[in-house]
């Protein structure tokens, strides 16, 4: 019998870089992103500040979970709930922010991982 033979090793060597490259790259890209969501929020909010505390509170959480990376962006005062939920959520800034940021954020990844 006659055959032929192929040794990926390579090849799988080759595509685990990559991965890992893109692991990398999709973590920087996501912390760069969740900042400049933050900054924006914080620059955006609408509602008159008491204290600040609600304003300078504010922050992201970057995390991995299996091949899915998550962008929150977080309230961090007691009363960020009343904020974000009240009077028809006319104050609320984090959801809008995520929204508005979205597709700009899926766009720029996309770009990043070719």
């Amino acid at each position: 019998m006659s055959g032929i033979k192929f040794d990926a090793t390579k090849l799988l060597k080759g595509l685990s870089e990559m991965e890992l490259k893109a692991e990398k790259a999709t973590q920087v890209y996501a912390e760069a992103a969740a900042s400049k969501m933050i900054n924006d929020a914080k620059k955006n909010a609408n509602w008159i500040d008491r204290t600040g505390n609600s304003r300078q509170t504010m922050d992201y959480e970057v995390t991995r979970k299996g091949q899915i990376t998550e962008i929150k962006l977080r309230g961090n005062t007691p009363h960020f709930k009343y904020l974000e939920l009240a009077h028809e959520k006319k104050h609320a800034i984090l959801w809008p922010t995520v929204q508005r940021w979205s597709g700009q954020v899926l766009k720029g990844w996309a770009k990043v991982i070719k």
